[in-house]
C-alpha cells in the first residue's frame, strides 16, 4: 500500500492540496457570508434567508451535475488527465467568485456568491470524480479516508481563523470583507494551480506506461 501511494504521490498530493483549500474557500464563505451581509449592507436573517437558502440549494445540485458533466466530457476528450478539467474549471472560476463580499449591492454580492459556490461545487464533484479514476483500487478506500479527513480538518479548523487573524493583521477589526476576499482568492488559485499539477502528473503516468 505504501509503495503504492509513493508511485502516486504526484497525483495524490496536489489532488489533496486542491480539495483542502477549495473545501477551505466554501467554508470561510458558507460561516462569514451572513456576517459580511449584516455588517456591511445591514440586512437581517429575513432579508437573505430565502435567496441564500435558495442559491446554496441550486449551487449544491447544479454545481455537482456541471462537475460530473464536465470530468466525463474531459476524460472523452483529453484521456484519463481530462478528467480533472471539471475541478480545473470550477478552481479556476471560483477565483472572480470570491470578490462577492466586496460587491456594492446585495443583488451584486447573491450573483457571485451563487457562482462561487457553484464553483466550489463543481470543483469538489469533479475532484472527487478524478480521484476515483485515477486512484488504484487497493489504495481507493483508504486514499478516500485520508483525503475526507485532511480537508474536512483543514476547511473547518483553518479557514474560519484565516480570516479574522487576516482581519485583526490588517487592523480591521469585524470588517472581514477585504480578508475574506483574500483567503477565497488564494484559496482559489492555489487550487487551480493545484490541479493542474495533478494533471500533468497523471499525463506523465499515462505517457510513461504507453512507453512501456
Amino acid at each position: 500500500m505504501f509503495k503504492e501511494f509513493w508511485r502516486y504521490r504526484g497525483v495524490l498530493v496536489p489532488l489533496l492540496v486542491g480539495l483542502a483549500t477549495i473545501n477551505m474557500a466554501d467554508t470561510a464563505a458558507e460561516i462569514w457570508s451572513v456576517p459580511v451581509l449584516t455588517r456591511r449592507f445591514h440586512q437581517s436573517p429575513a432579508d437573505f434567508g430565502n435567496w441564500m437558502g435558495l442559491i446554496a440549494l441550486v449551487a449544491g445540485v447544479g454545481g455537482a451535475i456541471a462537475g460530473g458533466l464536465l470530468s466525463d466530457f474531459g476524460q472523452r476528450f483529453a484521456g484519463r488527465s481530462g478528467i480533472l478539467i471539471g475541478a480545473i474549471l470550477g478552481a479556476g472560476l471560483s477565483v472572480p467568485g470570491a470578490f462577492y463580499p466586496l460587491m456594492p449591492t446585495v443583488s451584486a454580492f447573491a450573483a457571485l456568491l451563487a457562482l462561487f459556490l457553484v464553483s466550489g461545487s463543481c470543483n469538489g464533484a469533479a475532484a472527487v470524480a478524478a480521484a476515483t479514476v485515477l486512484i488504484p483500487n487497493e489504495i481507493r478506500g483508504v486514499v478516500s479516508g485520508v483525503f475526507a479527513a485532511i480537508s474536512g480538518l483543514v476547511a473547518n479548523g483553518v479557514a474560519p481563523l484565516l480570516v479574522s487573524v487576516t482581519a485583526d493583521a490588517m487592523g480591521l477589526g469585524a470588517d472581514i470583507a477585504l480578508p475574506l476576499t483574500l483567503v477565497g482568492c488564494a484559496t482559489s488559485v492555489i487550487g487551480s494551480v493545484a490541479f493542474l499539477m495533478a494533471m500533468r502528473a497523471t499525463r506523465r503516468q499515462s505517457l510513461a506506461a504507453e512507453g512501456a
